[in-house]
This record gives C-alpha cells, sequence and structure tokens, in this order.
C-alpha cells in the first residue's frame, strides 16, 4: 500500500493535547484493540488499530503549527461522541512539509 493511500485511509486524526489528556486517551484506545505505534518507519508518539487501518498521532503545539484553517476540521458524529479530524490534504500537505 502506497504511503499517500495509506494515509488517506488511515485518516490520521491528529489531535493536539496535553500530558494530562494523553493517559486518559491512552485508557480508552488500548482496551479497543489500539496499539502503542511500533510499527518500523513511523514516529512513536501515537497509537494504530491494525484492523481498522486507523491511525492516531500524539501532536503538540498548535493546529498543524497554526498554517491549517481550524474551520475545515471534520467533526464526525458517533453514537458515543465525536470525532474530529483534519482534512486529508491537511494531512497530506504537512507530511510533505516534514
Amino acid at each position: 500500500m502506497s504511503g499517500l493511500l495509506h494515509l488517506s485511509l488511515a485518516l490520521a486524526a491528529l489531535v493536539a493535547m496535553t500530558v494530562a489528556v494523553l493517559s486518559a486517551l491512552s485508557a480508552a484506545l488500548l482496551p479497543v484493540g489500539f496499539r502503542r505505534e511500533d510499527r518500523q518507519g513511523r514516529l512513536l508518539r501515537g497509537f494504530h488499530h491494525p484492523d481498522l487501518i486507523i491511525g492516531v498521532e500524539m501532536v503538540s503545539g498548535a493546529y498543524f503549527d497554526g498554517s491549517a484553517d481550524r474551520r475545515r476540521i471534520r467533526i464526525v458524529e458517533l453514537a458515543s461522541g465525536e470525532v474530529w479530524a483534519a482534512p486529508t490534504e491537511d494531512l497530506i500537505a504537512d507530511r510533505v512539509g516534514q
């Protein structure tokens, strides 16, 4: 699977959060099948779900270092709450810029 296709499929939800929230997120993700990122060639600061092909990356600082339009964030309503996801185009632009 190409990196670009994987990125689109994964819809890596980039969420700015504090250290206090990180432990709560870990406690929520691990019991539902997410694993701490340990795959070769990946940053080790997030989680991935091997069956759903979804990644969650832990980031710090402003949303895309302040260069992205927060109005473009997609909010997906679920029965258990909301998921906020960056647009795929912003994810690609961020990776290309790294």
